[in-house]
């Protein structure tokens, strides 16, 4: 059995939970491998890994970027070269344990494993909780409602809000309506700082993320009726000639000018007593 030269790997390390954990001389942590190994397999948890370079390395799994787990042949500087700067991408907002796991192989006799021999280590990551991240706030495009009816933000429109640290924490959360109201559908654990939950225009509010989810859920927004007043008159509103000459023909007086003849008039020939327009 040949076993090759001493390999040097670091020992436990740590990282920001969405933060890069690269492997290099310049860091103090880089992975090298004593001559003799002609491969090197790598298996992480928790992450992903991504190769300096992959230039004189034959892959036999993975391809060096992004992956869980890799093996790959070629010179001792070649495999040395790939992994000084090798990055671990921890998973999207996972924190906790994860690890590398290095197992470095000479195949043996003409490669078939005759007289071969593997070395395996394991370097242990801690990912650390980002602290204070912003909260996700998931909210619809545009919406379209018929008048007099209300609009009800649920299903593919619904509201919700996420907050990967907020571990049981009382979040606030303000709501604004412009020409109409708002009500939630629960107001099960909050707290009001302005507004009740019910037919606000606006509202400010605390409660846990679970309870502010929940009171989101079917929130349900109506329209101002003076809005709709005032919509309503400006559909009504026609041109000046246009509404003059309907009132004309509701008997009404209509002070457009009265052609006759060739001469204009602007008498009314309303009942005495009538107000001229």
């Amino acid at each position: 059995m040949y076993s090759g030269s001493s390999n040097v790997f670091p020992g436990g390390q740590t990282v920001v939970e969405n933060s890069p954990l690269a492997f290099s001389a310049g860091n103090g942590n880089r992975l090298f491998v004593g001559s003799g190994w002609d491969s090197v397999e790598l298996d992480a948890t928790q992450g992903t890994l991504t190769l300096a370079t992959t230039s004189g390395l034959s892959f036999s799994l993975g391809n060096g970027a992004g992956n869980v787990k890799m093996k790959f042949s070629g010179s001792t500087n070649a495999m040395n070269a790939a992994m000084n700067g090798m990055v671990f991408t921890p998973t999207s907002n996972y924190n906790g344990p994860a690890s590398v796991k290095v197992i470095t192989i000479n195949s043996g006799l003409l490669g078939l494993g005759l007289f071969g021999s593997s070395s395996t280590s394991t370097i242990a990551i801690t990912v650390q909780q980002l602290r204070n991240q912003a909260p996700i706030f998931t909210a619809p495009g545009a919406q379209t409602l018929a008048e007099n009816a209300p609009l009800i933000f649920t299903g593919g429109s619904a509201i919700s809000v996420a907050d990967a640290d907020a571990n049981g924490g009382v979040e606030q959360l303000t709501l604004a309506a412009t020409n109409g109201t708002l009500t939630l559908s629960r107001t099960t654990g909050l707290s009001f700082n302005s507004g009740d939950g019910s037919g606000d225009s606006s509202m400010i509010f605390t409660g846990t993320v679970a309870n502010i989810d929940a009171a989101l859920a079917n929130l349900t927004f109506n329209t101002d009726r003076r809005f709709l007043r005032q919509r309503k008159r400006q559909r009504n509103d026609r041109r000046p000639g246009e509404h003059r000459q309907r009132r004309a023909a509701d008997g009404q007086c209509d002070d457009s000018p009265h052609h006759h003849a060739g001469k204009s008039s602007s008498h009314h020939h309303g009942p005495a007593g009538a107000d001229a327009c």
